[in-house]
């Protein structure tokens, strides 16, 4: 009995150490409530112009997406599983298209240059409810999201040039659409794997069902330049106002925690 006193009191010592090695273990103590969460994911798409986007790819062109969707989000445990946490998103959305075509049948060159641009902001507050299990954490909730979204810019560069002669015309158009904005409830789930107990990675993905509106006063301005002038101007009220599902991106992220 003796023996099996001392050994037990020899291992406390040990299993005590093996818990504070645990990343989760400062957790169920009280401490490390806070969490830093830097992200990355896609933007959303303007909902008047999403398959616009896509269709006019041109034939053998240059095509660079070089959108991208950065955030943070903050995180505060007022229970060992239960936080409440807010999250701050910026979309970018710029995506170029080019093509240049020399015909020497027809003595002709042709070049073609699109883009796209926008810029949008989501702010989601909602809460987190957490399982841990050593250095994995599992994790899922509910937000409010709410994506203030900026006007859609469509710009479009034509040049015509005749070989022989060098001459050319240029034509430049741009499409502007205004933004808007939505409100929903959303859902998310993810995991996350703690290296240490204050650095962790994973994924989250989710979506949410929210009251879209976007568009407004559509303006389309054409100049062309060359031997041949001429400026176009016009304009047109398109909007739209739905309910739906958001697209289920995923969403890459580190944590700190504090």
């Amino acid at each position: 009995m003796k023996l099996a006193v001392t050994s037990l009191f020899l291992m406390l010592p040990v299993w005590a150490l093996g818990q504070m090695n645990c990343p989760t273990f400062s957790r169920y103590g009280g401490y490390d409530r806070i969490e830093i969460t830097p992200f990355l994911t896609f933007p959303e798409t303007h909902a008047i112009v999403e398959d616009a986007e896509r269709a006019p790819v041109l034939a053998g062109g240059l095509f660079e997406n070089q959108s991208l969707a950065p955030g943070i989000a903050f995180k505060y445990f007022v229970e060992p599983r239960v936080a409440i946490r807010l999250k701050l998103t910026y979309m970018q959305r710029t995506m170029r298209d080019n093509v240049e075509v020399s015909d020497t049948t027809n003595g002709t060159y042709v070049a073609t240059e699109r883009q796209y641009d926008q810029l949008s902001y989501k702010v989601a507050p909602g809460v987190q409810w957490t399982y841990f299990d050593e250095h994995l954490s599992f994790f899922g909730g509910l937000e409010l999201p709410i994506t203030v979204y900026g006007d859609w810019t469509f710009t479009e560069r034509l040049v015509n040039q005749q070989l022989a002669d060098s001459v050319s015309t240029e034509t430049f158009k741009t499409t502007t659409i205004p933004g808007g904005t939505a409100i929903g409830v959303g859902a998310f789930a993810g995991v996350q794997y703690y290296f240490t107990r204050n650095l962790a990675a994973g994924l989250e993905v989710g979506s949410a069902f929210q009251y879209t509106r976007v568009g407004g006063e559509v303006v389309f301005n054409s100049v062309t330049l060359g031997s041949s002038s001429s400026q176009f101007s016009s304009s047109v009220n398109q909007e739209r106002k739905y309910f739906g599902f958001t697209p289920v991106y995923p969403l890459l992220f580190l944590t700190l925690r504090f």
